[in-house]
């Protein structure tokens, strides 16, 4: 075998080697791709699932009862809870909130105009729960 068909070979045998990496590459970019959908939708799909059930529980009046003398519409105060957060303007219109007004603090706001919502947040200690649980 001459230097030149071996150096040849070796090109070649390169050229095909470089080939399969990038074609390997490529398989592993797609299945990773694949995966992350796979993750969103599932997150999607149970976001979904406990809105629905938070909102089930709160049209059916749901009550629970603490450890203590607090009695609270469990899944009503989630919601409403989870509205005050809303800071994006096309998050709160879907919910038929008005957009906040610049700095303005979206808690505060719903705790304005919810007194049930404003009372229960007088209750809450961050990492205790409920007053009196």
């Amino acid at each position: 075998m001459s230097v030149e068909q071996s150096t040849s070979e070796k090109q070649d045998r390169k050229a095909r080697l470089q080939k399969k990496l990038e074609q390997t590459k490529a398989a592993l970019r797609k299945l990773e791709s694949r995966e992350a959908e796979e993750a969103r939708r599932k997150r999607t799909r149970q976001q979904i699932v406990i809105g629905a059930e938070l909102q089930r529980m709160a049209s059916a009046g749901l009550r629970v009862r603490f450890n203590g003398p607090v009695e609270s519409i469990l899944a009503t105060v989630i919601i409403k809870i989870v509205l005050a957060g809303l800071t994006r303007p096309q998050d709160r219109a879907l919910f038929g909130l008005p957009p906040l007004a610049e700095g303005a603090n979206p808690v505060a706001v719903m705790a304005e105009a919810d007194e049930e919502l404003s009372a229960l947040l007088l209750e809450i200690r961050p990492g205790a729960g409920l007053a009196g649980a």
